[in-house]
């Protein structure tokens, strides 16, 4: 059976080496798989996995079942292997469980981008997301996010993927108000699986690639226009809240503003406040089926 020393020195947990069940804890979630027993009594290769987190007395249980193939990865140790991989410091770290899935996103110390900055733009996207006029200049940041998504139930591949988060600051009256923004759709296409072969795998390259790109996939994405049309196709497959929630401040947005790259921003202003994974992921593949053969397609011309 794993025992708990093994668990927390690799953070991976093959279900295939637990002979009756475990209890996996990470972060301030709990998940326990137990091995299903066939009518004879004997061990099958399938978990029934149950979950809470720290704070709850009932347990939640997932309705469908593993197999013994799968491997559990702590979200908190592939946290410190990217930390220690990278060498750098996690900053703003901040995570949450939507059903068996939980996301965490982080910024690493001495990962710096260089972005043009826009003001006057942010000071519309600061009206538009908090309905509140600046009294001074709007300041803004700009930083790389690591955002790791890890599905306890075989439901998505642990995934790194990566983030253009915009930190907006002003003052309004006495106070100063900092909205932050994580733009998790612009670097979609530099999303890695990081299991192989039951070892976590995540080089420097794989981060040097993707800050060399950063501006080339803001002009990209803000090429491409966010048409009616198109609208109208990503909405009727969206939760009806969601959609009537995003129409409300696309309806608000400047025309010049319509394209991919500011919509996206309003998308992820708005995935935050669903902290739901599953949409999450269904809405990144659809605006990058959509968005990805345009951007290519100007590339050729271009050519």
């Amino acid at each position: 059976m794993t025992t708990e020393a093994a668990v927390e020195s690799v953070g991976l947990v093959p279900l295939a080496d637990v002979e009756n069940n475990v209890l996996v804890e990470d972060m301030n979630y709990r998940f326990h798989y137990e091995r299903v027993k066939k009518p004879d009594g004997n061990p099958s290769n399938y978990f029934a996995l149950h979950y809470r987190e720290e704070h709850q007395e009932q347990w939640s249980s997932c309705k469908n079942l593993l197999t013994n193939v799968f491997t559990v990865a702590k979200t908190e140790a592939v946290i410190a292997q990217i930390q220690a991989s990278l060498e750098g410091t996690v900053e703003n770290e901040h995570h949450y469980r939507s059903d068996t899935s939980v996301k965490s996103s982080f910024t690493l110390s001495g990962y710096q981008i260089d972005v043009t900055p826009e003001s006057d733009v942010d000071l519309v996207l600061f009206k538009l997301i908090t309905n509140i006029d600046a009294d001074t200049e709007m300041l803004s940041t700009a930083s790389l996010t690591f955002n790791v998504m890890n599905g306890f139930s075989g439901n998505h591949a642990l995934s790194l993927s990566f983030g253009l988060l915009k930190t907006m600051r002003t003052q309004v009256g006495d106070d100063t108000k900092i909205i932050p923004i994580n733009n998790v759709f612009l670097l979609d296409s530099f999303t890695k699986r990081l299991i192989h072969d039951n070892h976590l795998s995540i080089s420097i390259e794989d981060v040097t690639n993707v800050q060399q790109a950063i501006q080339n996939r803001i002009n990209a994405y803000k090429s491409q226009m966010f048409t009616t049309a198109i609208m109208d196709e990503i909405i009727e497959k969206l939760p009806k809240k969601f959609g009537k929630k995003f129409i409300a401040l696309f309806d608000n947005l400047p025309e010049p503003l319509r394209n991919f790259y500011y919509v996206t921003y309003i998308f992820s202003v708005l995935l935050d406040g669903e902290r739901n994974i599953a949409l999450e992921i269904k809405l990144k593949s659809m605006i990058s089926e959509m968005v990805e053969p345009l951007i290519t397609a100007a590339n050729t011309v271009e050519a």
